[in-house]
């Protein structure tokens, strides 16, 4: 009886280190939304029959969030998904992988379907959490790794997501900075936190996030005053950010039909082409009021119901008119279509006859939102709004989120989250 239990000690041991292991390996590392191979088109996470919301549950809730992808090649790959809870800074938290999520992990993607009738042939995969394999038991940060071949090394894209319970009362409203009137905006929160056992304010956190953009979000946002139970974050000018433009749009959802951005459409075997109209920086224009989707893009094959396998993918090809291309900065193609990042696949090359930035990229049908992007060189910033400019009246997203963790626990639980969306349009509703 002894030996089984020294046995069983000794098993327990091990099987507790692997898990502290598998879920160390990443301890230092920020989860961002990334794709790391190239056949890997249109990724999405939004909540199930919602394709513009943001991907933001409660826990518990009757809701859930999908996350969908386009690998272009003809044969199923296999791949695999994980889930890990991450701190408020996006690192993977201390909980192990069985106290987050009842589930098995290094779950097999068995959702998928081949393209239908496209000159471009894909494999549309998609993936519903929490589903019949995979429950979440804590709210906070979450990612969702794809890997392929049952090799979490081997990534395939990672993307981020909320499970949120609600235990605070959040008012919130924009304003005008006192510091740049007709270009910033100000985001105003107050917080009623009677129902969370708040020992220090240093135990709430708050996040700001302009459009679901990471780069140039609001963490950590500074307490100016309490009174009883309402926390007020207004710190000066610390929660302001550039108001931004209103995006540039445009519709590839028909290749039949030329909307009103399109130059030209035209068919060089095998695949469609749109041409859009030359842009120009708007940097000092006037704000002009347009109805857009900050950012995003909807898919969507015009009177189809089936736009997951049956859209088409078209060649989109963009000019931002400059007289002579910068020294020490990149352009980019910025927004949802490039994942909120500045990556390679949608850096713009000078060409000198035409005098403007170009590029060409492979989009999903669909309706989409777009800026131009400038990167100094050696900086991290995506500065927007060198081409777009920036105006006080723009109608922005902001997303609020509020974290807590008390004294004793060992994660950032998510327990309020607000969206201020000045209005709805015809492609998304108000949150």
């Amino acid at each position: 009886m002894k030996k089984y239990q020294s046995y069983l000690l000794i098993f327990t041991l091990i099987f507790h280190s692997y898990l502290a292991y598998n879920q160390n390996i990443d301890a230092d590392f920020i989860f961002e939304n990334q794709v790391y191979k190239n056949s890997i088109y249109t990724v999405q996470i939004h909540r199930e029959g919602e394709p513009l919301s943001y991907p933001i549950i409660e826990l518990n809730g009757a809701k859930s969030l999908v996350l969908s992808f386009d690998d272009l090649s003809e044969d199923v790959s296999n791949y695999y998904y994980t889930l890990v809870h991450c701190d408020a800074n996006w690192k993977a938290s201390d909980l192990s992988i069985y106290e987050y999520m009842e589930g098995f992990d290094n779950q097999e993607l068995t959702d998928y379907q081949f393209s239908f009738n496209t000159l471009i042939t894909y494999v549309h995969y998609q993936v519903k959490i929490p589903n019949d394999d995979v429950k979440l038991l804590y709210s906070g940060n979450y990612i969702i790794k794809i890997y392929e071949d049952a090799e979490k090394e081997n990534m395939v894209l990672c993307q981020r997501f909320f499970i949120v319970e609600t235990h605070v009362g959040i008012q919130a409203k924009i304003r005008r900075p006192t510091d740049n009137l007709l270009t910033g905006q100000t985001v105003e929160v107050k917080l009623e936190s009677s129902q969370l056992r708040v020992n220090d304010v240093n135990d709430i956190a708050v996040t700001v996030l302009q459009n679901m953009r990471y780069d140039n979000a609001i963490n950590r946002l500074k307490l100016l005053y309490i009174n009883g139970s309402e926390l007020t974050y207004d710190f000066n000018n610390k929660n302001s950010f550039d108001a931004g433009n209103e995006f540039r749009r445009f519709n590839i959802s028909n290749h039949k039909f030329q909307t009103a951005e399109v130059e030209r459409i035209f068919f060089k075997a095998p695949y469609y082409h749109f041409l859009l109209k030359p842009d120009h920086a708007r940097t000092y224009e006037p704000y002009l009021s347009e109805e857009d989707i900050n950012g995003l893009c909807y898919i969507e094959k015009a009177g189809n119901q089936e736009s997951n396998t049956e859209a088409d993918y078209f060649f989109v090809h963009f000019q931002l008119l400059y007289n002579q291309p910068f020294i020490d900065a990149d352009v980019y193609l910025f927004g949802a279509l490039s994942n909120w990042n500045a990556s390679k696949k949608y850096k713009m090359k000078y060409n000198f006859s035409a005098k403007a930035y170009e590029l060409s990229v492979l989009l999903k049908q669909g309706y989409y939102n777009y800026q131009y992007a400038l990167v100094k060189d050696g900086k991290k910033v995506i500065n927007t709004g060198f081409f777009e400019g920036n105006h006080f009246e723009t109608e922005n997203d902001y997303t609020i989120l509020i974290y807590h963790r008390a004294i004793g626990e060992f994660y950032d639980r998510l327990v309020g989250y607000k969206i201020l969306r000045p209005q709805a349009s015809k492609y998304r509703k108000a949150d």
